[in-house]
């Protein structure tokens, strides 16, 4: 997916299914917990804003999302109709630039 595309050539090599077996199974539960909680919530959240109104527009602010693909994901999926992610400049400039290279490579 997006979020493995977006990992520097040399972590993938790290996250590899033969590297991978040797990781504490134990972090990537947490991290499948938590993303299907915040999915979830979002996903409440949108259904009742919309079955009071349904030409309601979504916005999602993010605040110190990182790397995090959510809005992307959301976004494609049509849940939300835009995203905003506020972080350091560093970082949202680093991500705009891994993002716009990914999907280019993806669309190709």
């Amino acid at each position: 997916g997006l979020s493995y595309d977006l990992l520097p050539r040399a972590t993938r090599k790290i996250v590899s299914r033969t590297v991978r077996q040797f990781y504490p199974r134990l972090h990537h539960a947490n991290v499948e917990i938590r993303t299907a909680y915040l999915d979830r919530a979002i996903t409440k959240v949108v259904d009742t804003a919309r079955k009071s109104d349904a030409s309601t527009r979504i916005r999602l602010i993010l605040l110190g999302g990182g790397y995090d693909v959510r809005s992307i994901k959301l976004k494609e999926r049509g849940l939300i109709d835009e995203a905003v992610e506020l972080d350091l400049p560093q970082v949202v400039e680093a991500k705009h630039r891994l993002l716009t290279n990914r999907l280019l490579k993806r669309r190709r």
